[in-house]
């Protein structure tokens, strides 16, 4: 328990700083050249993830046929492409064009827990307790007191935000399956994510340099070697081995339910980065959530168990 939850916190805390680093360089142009776009992020995350992981994939092949053997495993190989690679950054990207990122931040990891324990109970069978279903109830009431007055308001009204939430409903189902996909690959934790990361830049750089052409080559050499390690190593790396190893330590609906904690550290770390401090009902939400994760991820029923004679 101790150890998959400190692999998933790790994971946490790097996504954490990926909204938080990605707020700051998208759409700033320094020094005359052109800013930073959400597309442009995605490129240098999988050119520097891709080219990274590319010799583990060489060594120990595209994961296909480790995962063709096991039932149904030709879909669940490609559910994790799409689900964890650059389709699923696609889907976000899109939805940020049309709706807010604070929404997009609330809506993926307060609604993500939700569809993973639901998926998980319908497909892999497993058993939610009433612990847990309530904590995840507490996640999905922290992320709607963030957002749930803007999210009613544009749902009444319609138009181009609710098509971007829409679009971060569908790229929170895409990661849920993502993270059943990686239970049941049966691939080494580096392994799964040198596949996603190798495909996911075969798939995103060919039609990005087509429409783009040389464009990445015109950003600031500083910020865009920094995206590049952050977005590439950290994010599509580091972050990702974490959280499998998490999966495969806790389970998915319980590891989903770390991903909540996102939004937590993005509000706190915000007040020496960024100088926000949240609002009150900001911090219920934080208060809502953090709750709601000790509950789902079971970590509670642990610590009541450790403390019985």
């Amino acid at each position: 328990m101790l150890a998959g939850a400190a692999w998933l916190l790790f994971a946490v805390l790097i996504w954490a700083g990926w909204l938080l680093s990605t707020r700051l360089g998208v759409g700033i142009a320094t020094k005359g050249h052109v800013a930073f776009t959400p597309w442009d992020i995605a490129a240098l995350r999988y050119l520097v993830a891709g080219l990274l992981l590319a010799p583990v994939v060489w060594k120990r092949g595209w994961g296909w046929r480790q995962m063709a053997a096991r039932p149904k495993g030709g879909l669940w190989y490609v559910v994790l492409i799409v689900g964890a690679g650059a389709p699923y950054a696609v889907v976000v990207t899109s939805g940020l064009t049309f709706a807010p990122a604070a929404h997009g931040g609330a809506l993926l990891p307060g609604t993500m827990p939700l569809i993973v324990a639901v998926l998980a109970w319908a497909i892999l069978r497993e058993r939610i307790d009433r612990a847990q279903a309530l904590g995840f109830a507490l996640i999905f009431c922290g992320a709607m007191t963030l957002v749930g007055r803007e999210l009613m308001d544009a749902a009444v009204s319609g138009g181009r935000v609710s098509i971007g939430h829409a679009l971060f409903l569908v790229s929170a189902t895409l990661w849920a399956l993502s993270t059943l996909a990686m239970r049941r690959s049966g691939l080494a934790p580096l392994h799964a994510t040198a596949v996603v990361a190798v495909v996911s830049m075969l798939i995103y750089l060919p039609p990005y340099f087509a429409v783009t052409g040389l464009h990445l080559l015109e950003l600031p050499l500083g910020p865009a070697l920094f995206h590049g390690f952050y977005q590439g190593v950290m994010t599509s790396a580091v972050s990702l081995i974490a959280y499998m190893r998490g999966i495969a330590l806790l389970g998915p609906a319980r590891a989903a339910a770390f991903g909540a904690l996102t939004p937590v550290l993005v509000a706190i770390l915000g007040i020496p980065l960024l100088g926000e401090w949240p609002a009150p009902a900001a911090w219920t939400a934080v208060l809502l959530t953090a709750i709601g994760v000790v509950l789902a991820s079971g970590a509670a029923r642990a610590m009541l168990a450790t403390r019985k004679p």
